[in-house]
C-alpha cells in the first residue's frame, strides 16, 4: 500500500517492478521444474527500472507506527535502530492524525486513549471509530428506557406520525 496524501489514507497502487523484484520472480519460474519467464516490457526498459524497490517506511502510512513509537516513549522514533529513518513529513502527518483522534498530546506522548487504540491492532482511525461506538453504546445503555422512548430524535428513530385508517375505495 502507498499513502495517498490527497486523502490521507493508504491505497493499493500499481507501480513499476524493480530490477531486483523482476529477477527474483524470474528465478521462481524455474524453481520446481523447468520454466519460462515472460516480461511485459522491452529489454531496453529493463535497464531503466529502479535497482531495488523503495523501502516500505518511505512509502507507507506511518500513523500506526507513530502511535507505537509514542507508546514506547519515543514519539519521533529517533531512538529506534532502523535501517531507514522515517521521513519527517510522513511522521508529521501521522502525528497530526494521532492528535486529531486523541491518541497523542501536543508533545506527541501517547494518551490513555492512544494506549487503548494501540492495543486494538487496527489503524488508529478505525480504532477511534470502535472506541467512539463503544462509548456511545455505553451512554445509550445507561439512559432509562422511558427517556429513550420519549426522545426519538436523539436515538435516531423516527416517529411514525399520526395513525389513520386506510381510505375506503368507492363502491361501483
Amino acid at each position: 500500500p502507498r499513502v495517498d496524501h490527497a486523502r490521507g489514507l493508504s491505497a493499493l497502487t500499481t507501480v513499476r517492478a524493480s530490477r531486483a523484484a523482476a529477477r527474483q520472480r524470474a528465478g521462481r519460474a524455474g524453481r520446481e521444474a523447468p520454466g519460462v519467464v515472460y516480461r511485459c516490457w522491452a529489454e531496453a526498459e529493463d535497464a531503466r527500472l529502479p535497482r531495488f524497490p523503495a523501502p516500505e517506511i518511505k512509502v507507507a502510512d506511518l500513523t500506526a507506527f507513530a502511535l507505537q513509537a509514542a507508546c514506547w516513549g519515543d514519539p519521533d522514533a529517533s531512538g529506534l535502530a532502523l535501517l531507514d529513518p522515517p521521513p519527517g513529513g510522513a511522521m508529521t502527518a501521522a502525528r497530526s492524525v494521532l492528535e486529531a483522534v486523541g491518541a497523542v498530546d501536543a508533545a506527541g506522548r501517547a494518551t490513555a486513549r492512544g494506549t487503548r487504540l494501540a492495543r486494538l491492532g487496527l489503524h488508529p482511525r478505525l480504532g477511534r471509530a470502535l472506541l467512539d461506538a463503544e462509548e456511545l453504546s455505553a451512554d445509550v445503555s445507561r439512559r432509562p428506557a422511558s427517556e429513550a422512548a420519549a426522545s426519538p430524535g436523539r436515538s435516531g428513530a423516527r416517529s411514525p406520525g399520526p395513525v389513520s385508517s386506510p381510505a375506503k375505495a368507492p363502491e361501483p
